[in-house]
């Protein structure tokens, strides 16, 4: 049923709109890390590696310093999102 749905709304909204939303939502995650490593966007970047078979992955946060990344956290896809975790 939930299945029914989801493709329901989502023939309601456009690939366009499914697009700018998702860059949004990867803007405001880049701007609120650069807040948190006091750092320009230069400075860092996010990697999205799978984990396994079905292609479930894990996404980093590393910090560029004198051309070589440092790894600095995890960061879950509910904090990209903007999902609050407690």
């Amino acid at each position: 049923m939930f299945e029914g749905i989801t493709n329901l709304i989502g023939g309601m909204i456009t690939p366009e709109q499914k697009a700018d939303a998702t860059k949004d939502i990867i803007q405001d995650a880049l701007e609120k890390i650069a807040v948190e490593l006091n750092a320009p966007f230069s400075d860092f970047r996010i990697e999205i590696s799978p984990i396994d078979a079905e292609f479930n992955f894990k996404c980093h946060i590393f910090q560029v310093k004198e051309n070589k990344h440092y790894k600095i956290r995890e960061i879950t896809v509910a904090e990209i999102v903007g999902v609050k975790q407690e």
